[in-house]
């Protein structure tokens, strides 16, 4: 069964605040669903998939950097 979460919800995951999750919906980098009232909702697995690509990047990044 597909557990789908609020924007709020997913920003509390990722550390980041409603409206930038709602940017990176626009933006096409991490995609939400929508209700029949136009609400957005994100699987909770993307958003899962999503927080693991991001910490590796940050950890590439600092690596880089001799961090």
């Amino acid at each position: 069964m597909m557990k789908l979460l609020a924007p709020r919800d997913v920003g509390r995951r990722l550390n980041l605040s409603t409206s930038r999750v709602i940017q990176l919906d626009r933006e096409g980098t991490l995609r939400a669903m929508r209700d029949s009232a136009g609400r957005r909702f994100y699987d909770a697995d993307d958003v899962e998939r999503f927080a693991v690509a991001r910490e590796r990047l940050a950890f590439a990044k600092r690596e880089a950097c001799g961090g």
